[in-house]
C-alpha cells in the first residue's frame, strides 16, 4: 500500500507541505523561463501547468495499476524538450551572458570548495535557480 500524505485526518503534513513548497519553486521557475519575452497570461499558465500535472499523475497511477506498484515516473521525460534547452540554445547562438554560468564562475571565485558542499541553492532576481 502506498504511503498517504495525508494520512490522519487530511491535515497537512510535514511531507505534504515541502512537496508544495518545490512544486511552487517548480512553477516559478518555468515561469520566469517563459517570461523572458514578456509577461504570460497566467490562465494560459494555468492550464499548462494543469495539464502538466494531470498527465503526469494519470501516466503514472495507470503504469502503477498495470505493472509494479512501486514503478518510477518514466525516465524519459527527462529527454523531452523544455524551455530550459530552449534558453541554453538561445544563449549560445547570442552573445548573452548565461545567469547561471556566471553565478557559477563568481561562486567559483569567491569560493573554490562551493563546488563540494553538500547542496547550495543560489536566488537570482527570485527566479530560485539551484546550484
Amino acid at each position: 500500500m502506498a504511503r498517504r500524505l495525508f494520512p490522519d485526518n487530511d491535515a497537512w503534513g510535514a511531507d505534504a507541505r515541502r512537496a508544495s513548497n518545490d512544486i511552487a519553486v517548480a512553477l516559478a521557475d518555468v515561469l520566469a523561463l517563459l517570461e523572458l519575452d514578456g509577461p504570460v497570461d497566467l490562465k494560459d499558465f494555468h492550464y499548462v501547468a494543469t495539464e502538466a500535472v494531470s498527465s503526469f499523475v494519470s501516466g503514472l497511477s495507470i503504469r502503477r495499476r498495470l505493472g509494479d506498484p512501486d514503478t518510477s515516473p518514466d525516465s524519459i521525460i527527462r529527454a523531452y524538450p523544455g524551455l530550459r534547452s530552449k534558453k541554453r540554445q538561445a544563449s549560445s547562438s547570442d552573445s548573452a551572458v548565461d545567469p547561471v554560468q556566471l553565478a557559477v564562475d563568481i561562486l567559483a571565485t569567491m569560493d573554490p570548495e562551493w563546488n563540494k558542499k553538500e547542496s547550495f541553492e543560489l536566488d537570482w532576481r527570485g527566479n530560485g535557480f539551484g546550484i
